[in-house]
Order: C-alpha cells, then structure tokens, then sequence
C-alpha cells in the first residue's frame, strides 16, 4: 500500500523520493476513480503530508534550499509540485 508519513526532506534524494512516493500515491488514487470507487482516506492524507513536507523545506528568494551532500546546497523551484499537489487535494476532498 502507498502511503507518506509525516516527514521531513532535507536533501536532494530525499526530495526524488518524495516525489517517487507522491507517484504511487497519485497511481493508486487514479485507479480507484477510474474503478467508480472511493478513494481510500489514507491518500489524502498522504498527500498532505508531501504538502507538508515541500512547503517546510527552507526558502530563500522564492526558491527552496536542498543539501546535495552535506556541504552543497541546490536552490529549486518547487512552485510547480506544490501547485499540483494542492490541486490534487482540491479535488480529492
């Protein structure tokens, strides 16, 4: 079962990751709309938490800041995934 938990990003992988993990959360809700069916609480809930977990990251001049190893930082804008994520949730509830 697909599901995100509370969490914290910090790096760039955890960013890919999360990402990775909002695709199974969106597949799977897909799937259930297409069936006629309803969609599990728990993929709300999941994406909440992604919500949750991109709009915490640290932000500097729009952008958000990731750890490439450690000692890097990478200033990404994350606008786009945000957006989508809370148009998803839009529709979901």
């Amino acid at each position: 079962m697909a599901e995100i938990t509370p969490t914290q990003i910090s790096t760039l992988k955890d960013f890919y990751a999360l990402m990775a993990a909002t695709r199974e959360v969106r597949f799977l809700a897909v799937g259930e709309i297409l069936k006629g069916a309803n969609v599990p609480d728990h993929v709300v809930i999941s994406l909440k938490n992604a919500l949750r977990a991109l709009t915490d990251v640290p932000e500097e001049d729009g952008k958000r800041i990731l750890s490439l190893d450690g000692q890097r930082d990478m200033f990404l804008e994350m606008d786009y995934e945000i957006n989508e994520l809370r148009k998803d949730l839009l529709y979901l509830e």
